[in-house]
């Protein structure tokens, strides 16, 4: 009787004993042998499944692009089942901070030094930046796409911050304070619709 294939759920393991490292020590710092303990196997382990440290990062940020392309994909069916662009500024800034912003901080943090992460990075911002475009094109189809562009950068900048915030422990105005300015720069595209 042959072997179970174990490749796909000692990968997930791997790796999410690399997002657990990354988001408490950074993803300059985590070395193999961390990864190795927090995931309770040995180094050679890791090498055989995933490989060296490199491809192990690769891996890592591959599994993080889609579940970032994933709530994008959720954010635009939820419109689509939800119409009404005035519920974004709710969906969007919730209390409670996103569980990998640890995570995508040390990524923030990485790439600033290294320019493929930075590359990669950037292709996610504009993709979150893209769904919101998505939704606010729906809901203001009259709407100039140059002003949807840039108030979807808005909301974006906006949102990035409030997870930060949200981390630092932020007092609940911070929140009220991002929907305010959410729903103002929306509010924007009504007012400055083509005729």
């Amino acid at each position: 009787m042959a072997r179970p294939d174990l490749s796909a759920e000692r990968s997930e393991q791997i790796l999410d004993a690399f997002s657990r490292c990354v988001a408490r020590s950074g993803l300059d710092a985590t070395s193999l042998e961390d990864v190795a303990g927090e995931a309770d196997v040995r180094r050679s382990i890791i090498r055989h499944y995933i490989g060296n440290r490199d491809e192990l990062v690769a891996a890592f940020l591959d599994r993080l692009e889609v579940r970032l392309q994933r709530q994008n994909d959720d954010m635009r069916a939820w419109f689509i089942a939800n119409p009404g662009v005035g519920n974004l500024p709710h969906y969007l800034f919730w209390d409670a901070p996103d569980d990998e912003l640890p995570v995508l901080e040390s990524v923030y943090s990485a790439a600033r030094r290294n320019p493929v992460i930075a590359a990669r990075l950037e292709g996610w911002l504009q993709g979150f930046a893209d769904a919101l475009q998505d939704v606010l094109r729906a809901s203001f189809p009259d709407a100039d796409q140059e002003d949807i562009t840039t108030v979807a950068h808005g909301l974006a900048a906006i949102y990035n911050n409030q997870q930060s915030m949200l981390t630092l422990g932020a007092p609940p105005r911070y929140r009220a304070m991002a929907l305010a300015a959410a729903e103002v720069l929306i509010a924007s595209l009504a007012t400055r619709a083509r005729p």
